[in-house]
């Protein structure tokens, strides 16, 4: 409904659950923790911090 528009949950792009935080290099992409944000460091380094 409207209010599911409203308020839209991050997913975390390493495990798909709710994020919590985000890349602090580039705020782009969310993990819902330090340990999804490094496990997908090693993919994710190489387009953090490019504009588009």
């Amino acid at each position: 409904g409207a209010m599911d528009a409203e308020r839209k949950e991050q997913s975390c792009v390493n495990c798909g659950r709710e994020a919590m935080s985000e890349c602090t290099g580039c705020h782009k992409v969310n993990y819902c923790s330090t340990f999804c944000q490094r496990k997908d460091w090693k993919d994710h380094q190489h387009i953090c911090g490019q504009s588009a």
